[in-house]
């Protein structure tokens, strides 16, 4: 530690002197790819992004007047619902959405939006982010199941931006808190709980995050958080140079939607209106231009038709706010077969949809992308917007912007930290007024988009190929799935490096069985970069299993590389997402599981 001394000794004088200046602790700040720190703490001081130094949130106790984020009413599925006592109402987490059919009365007061991240994403937070359709046309959420997230060594990823996160929320025993996210394909990094709790993190289908106590009991914390976001997701051209133009048949299997039939009828006759014939051999780029094109030429006014369907009157006669195109865009995306997702918040909905990419010599890959479609404008005010900056956007918007969609965004041509500025919200508590777009209810276009810098970056370069493949630089690698879904402890563990060596000075319990597995096909032609579900099961005696943290690694033969932690049900059954490291090298490996902090312990490893 550096101290330095500011201030001067004078001398000559027999009454001593006040003191004018303290010793000042200067902190050491080392950044290395982009993540800063002093040593202290799991959660980086600052990051770097676009050569500026981004803080992280202040840890300060949660105040009694903040909003908080409180848990899902009856667990999943289920509405994130409540409003403190006093304060503003918190972000809502839907997991239904019913169409309306007020597609011309705007609200006169004012909307409020919690500005959550640094850099600022105003106004793109994700929120609520349905991907399905019911058969009385209710937008839904198709896979509901919660996978673990687990937090590894923090640091950027080559083509992602950083991104801090300040949440205050309202534990509950059993019961999981939503949590906003700034894009799609966002990665947890690193987190910190104040007061200091031990907190999992779970996904569902929809990639919407959520957090819950490791011990299971309730409680009022700040969670401050840091997570990295696609580049991609947010602007610059579609496709990275030489890719293969996409196809709707190169749609994963996993996502391709289905409609139930009747809904699918309305949405065939929507694309015969719009005039797309589509079918698997059509190139998804001109589908999707064509769509981006039409439900953006929304415009705010009465709805005038009795179909009989609230979504055929919205599409067929291109009429409503954000939340009215981004509904109807969605069910006719899906109905072309394009996977597609419908995005809100406090003050605005969005889209995003599924680009697949093919490059020659790679496995075939891809990743969501958001799709403003405008709206109606709105008056919003912005909390805790002071002091962040807003995210410079790496690139420029490729998709069709018809004339409606022009004179809206010209209309709302400021962003919202740019307002804030000049009606002085830093003084005003972080509220000041913003001309944003409408959301969960009326909402429209603005120039909330807009950055304060810009990038020409191009997009991340797609990582695969076939395992064996012979690549320049090499970049697929390939692990062998377990022949049983478990295996036994092995006697002897290679240690662990030291500078990977997880610090859980809490734990005492002792497991009399600690296993893990990758499940049966998981681990063929495994990719850098690439997400592995991990299983195992952990046996305990005199405790609950959920206790104990488990740290898991990659076995390779440049020693053992972190993937990082995840904890036990009440069962003891482990399931977990890891992140195959992008500095892996290639070859046959092993995942490998101990307590943390347990380096002498007898751990599990997978067969390689």
């Amino acid at each position: 530690m550096v101290r330095g001394v500011l201030g001067v000794l004078l001398s000559g004088a027999a009454v001593a002197a006040p003191v004018l200046h303290e010793p000042v602790e200067v902190p050491r700040l080392r950044c290395e790819d982009g993540i800063c720190r002093t040593g202290i703490g799991d959660l980086p001081e600052a990051v770097v992004l676009d050569g500026r130094l981004v803080r992280a949130p202040g840890r300060r106790p949660p105040g009694g007047e903040e909003p908080r984020q409180l848990p899902m009413a009856s667990g999943l599925p289920g509405l994130g619902r409540g409003v403190p006592a006093s304060g503003e109402p918190p972000s809502i987490r839907r997991l239904h959405v019913a169409p309306d059919r007020m597609t011309e009365v705007l609200p006169t007061e004012a909307r409020v939006y919690h500005e959550v991240f640094n850099p600022a994403v105003y106004p793109f937070k994700r929120m609520s982010v349905l991907d399905a359709v019911q058969a009385d046309e209710t937008l839904t959420l198709r896979d509901g199941r919660l996978l673990t997230l687990m937090t590894a060594d923090a640091r950027l990823s080559q083509g992602y931006d950083p991104f801090y996160g300040d949440v205050v929320i309202e534990l509950a025993e059993g019961r999981p808190v939503p949590l906003p996210t700034p894009a799609a394909g966002a990665r947890l990094l690193a987190y910190e709980a104040v007061p200091p709790r031990a907190l999992r993190f779970f996904r569902d289908g929809a990639d919407s995050l959520y957090v819950a106590a490791a011990d299971g009991k309730g409680g009022r914390h700040r969670v401050l958080f840091l997570m990295e976001a696609p580049r991609r997701y947010f602007a610059g051209p579609l496709l990275p140079p030489g890719a293969a133009r996409p196809r709707l048949r190169d749609v994963p299997e996993q996502l391709r939607p289905l409609l139930p039939r009747a809904v699918q009828r309305h949405a065939d006759r929507v694309l015969r209106h719009i005039g797309l014939a589509v079918a698997a051999e059509n190139e998804l780029i001109p589908v999707l231009e064509r769509l981006v094109a039409y439900f953006r030429a929304f415009e705010v006014g009465p709805l005038r038709g009795q179909r009989g369907s609230t979504y055929l009157d919205l599409a067929l006669e291109q009429r409503g706010a954000c939340r009215h195109r981004a509904y109807a865009f969605v069910i006719t995306a899906l109905g072309a077969g394009l996977p597609a997702r419908y995005v809100e918040n406090e003050v605005h909905v969005f889209a995003e949809v599924f680009v697949p990419v093919l490059e020659r010599g790679q496995a075939p890959s891809g990743y969501w992308r958001r799709v403003h479609l405008g709206g109606a404008p709105l008056e919003a005010r912005v909390l805790d917007a002071e002091d962040k900056i807003a995210y410079p956007e790496g690139g420029q918007d490729p998709l069709p912007r018809p004339p409606a969609f022009v004179r809206a965004e010209q209309a709302q041509s400021r962003s919202a930290l740019e307002v804030r500025h000049e009606a002085g919200g830093a003084g005003q508590g972080g509220q000041g007024a913003a001309r944003g777009q409408g959301a969960s209810a009326e909402a429209g276009p603005s120039g909330g988009g807009k950055s304060l810098g810009a990038r020409t970056q191009g997009p991340e370069a797609m990582m695969g190929a076939s395992a064996g493949t012979s690549m320049s630089g090499g970049r697929s690698m390939r692990a062998e799935s377990p022949q049983a879904p478990q295996h036994e402890p092995v006697q002897d563990e290679p240690a662990w490096p030291r500078d990977a060596r997880p610090d859980s000075p809490g734990q005492r319990l002792t497991p009399t069985r600690l296993t893990v597995s990758i499940p049966r096909g998981a681990g063929r032609g495994v990719y850098r970069g690439a997400l592995l579900p991990v299983t195992g099961q952990v046996e305990v005696a005199g405790g609950s299993p959920a206790e104990l943290e488990v740290c898991l690694f990659l076995d390779t033969a440049d020693g053992m590389m972190p993937l990082g932690r995840t904890r036990a049900d009440a069962s003891g059954a482990l399931h977990a997402e890891v992140e195959i490291p992008r500095h892996a090298p290639l070859g046959n490996h092993r995942i490998v599981a101990h307590l943390c902090g347990e380096a002498g312990s007898r751990g599990s490893r997978s067969p390689r």
